[in-house]
């Protein structure tokens, strides 16, 4: 698995020690609800 250093900021802000993360492999319905279609559209553009 790859992460960008911004990805793994964003992560480390956003969960605590402990915390179960669930790492996909996909974007989801869910994840587009928490985060908006605007980050999820962003993120695919850096993808490609």
């Amino acid at each position: 698995m790859r992460l960008r250093n911004r990805d793994i900021q964003e992560l480390s802000d956003m969960a605590s020690v402990g915390d179960e993360v669930e790492l996909l492999g996909e974007r989801t319905p869910e994840m587009e609800r928490i985060f908006g279609q605007t980050i999820m559209a962003q993120a695919a553009a850096a993808d490609q």
